[in-house]
C-alpha cells in the first residue's frame, strides 16, 4: 500500500464501507437465518464490482479525478479483502445448503 494522501483515505473508506454492510447484512439474523448464511450474505454485500465501477467511472471521464482515484484505490482495497476472505472462508462454507 502507498503512503499517499489517496491511499490512505482508499484504506480507510474501504474498510469503513466493508465494516458497516458487513454489520448490515448481519441484520438478516432477525429473519431466522442461520449464523453461516448471515455471513455469506453479510460478505456478498460488502464487496462491489470493481469492474462495472471502473467502466462508469472511465465513461464518465472521472477515474483521473480526485474522487475517481479514492474510489480506484478502494476497489482495490476490496479486491485485497475478497481474496484474502475468499481463501479463509473457502472451507468454512462449503456445506452450506441452499435457502
Amino acid at each position: 500500500f502507498t503512503t499517499t494522501i489517496f491511499g490512505k483515505h482508499s484504506l480507510i473508506l474501504g474498510f469503513a464501507q466493508i465494516l458497516i454492510t458487513f454489520i448490515f447484512g448481519l441484520f438478516i439474523l432477525v429473519f431466522g437465518f442461520g449464523t453461516k448464511n448471515s455471513i455469506l450474505v453479510s460478505i456478498c454485500l460488502a464487496f462491489s464490482s470493481t469492474a462495472v465501477v471502473l467502466k462508469l467511472l472511465y465513461d464518465k471521464k472521472l477515474i483521473d479525478t480526485l474522487s475517481g482515484k479514492i474510489t480506484t484505490g478502494i476497489l482495490i482495497v476490496h479486491d485485497l479483502i475478497v481474496i484474502f476472505v475468499l481463501i479463509v472462508f473457502s472451507n468454512s462454507f462449503s456445506n452450506i445448503t441452499q435457502v
